[in-house]
């Protein structure tokens, strides 16, 4: 039995990843050490002989044996050490805005990825309200307003199109926090520069957790956000 982490290759981080990974393409070419393959190489049924980590939008309905779910936001650096910024003085107050572009069709599972993260965060939501746009609109929109019971405030804003950012905005108790995928390092807002979106290997291993304690939840938000049409 090997270990294999399906991502998607162009996020994946390999100079900061400091585990010792083969990327292969195939499951026959699994061995000892943990293996990388890109997301779409086969079905989840040919890992059933393998301890498998996959991203929470490839969550089968049904639980396999030996499957770990990563979800992708949790794992980028920016989000990291912003989540350690809103974290370190307690419980958290404010409002927080995430708007993502996404180079792909209009995929919920991305969002209830994103929603489980922030429950994570701010814990859990008292009110959710989800706006999608037409359906044949192009490109397609969804928009996501929370409210947390411990005061937190949240609007979560998808444009499902051909390119792909991330901005993310916190503003609570003397802390603002600032963050755009295209033009700033968040931490320095003088130095301007495009940050490339990838996680590394090593931030999936630590994070992940076992399919059957993220599938209720992950489900839970899978379904809120079917959401209402504008």
């Amino acid at each position: 039995m090997g270990t294999i982490v399906l991502a998607n290759m162009e996020r994946i981080d390999f100079v900061t990843t400091t585990i010792d990974v083969d990327v292969v393409d195939s499951v026959a070419n699994v061995r000892k050490n943990i293996s990388l393959m890109n997301l779409n190489t086969a079905s989840l049924l040919d890992f059933n002989d393998h301890t498998l980590f996959i991203p929470a939008t490839l969550l089968p309905k049904e639980n396999f044996n030996h499957v770990n779910v990563y979800h992708e936001l949790a794992q980028y650096p920016f989000f990291q050490q912003a989540q350690s910024v809103i974290q370190e003085n307690g419980a958290a107050k404010g409002v927080f805005r995430l708007r993502r572009v996404v180079n792909e069709e209009k995929n919920t599972a991305i969002i209830a990825s994103d929603l489980c993260v922030l429950s994570s965060l701010f814990g859990e939501p008292a009110l959710i309200h989800v706006l999608h746009s037409q359906a044949n609109t192009h490109p397609n929109h969804v928009i996501v307003m929370l409210h947390f019971a411990g005061g937190v405030m949240a609007h979560v804003d998808y444009t499902f199109s051909n390119k792909e950012s991330i901005e993310l905005e916190w503003s609570g108790v003397q802390q603002i926090i600032e963050f755009h995928s295209d033009e700033m390092n968040p931490f320095d807002p003088k130095s301007f520069t495009t940050l490339p979106l990838q996680y590394n290997v090593d931030s999936i291993l630590r994070n992940a957790e076992p399919a059957e304690q993220v599938l209720p939840k992950f489900q839970e938000f899978l379904q809120a956000v079917g959401g209402v049409v504008e």
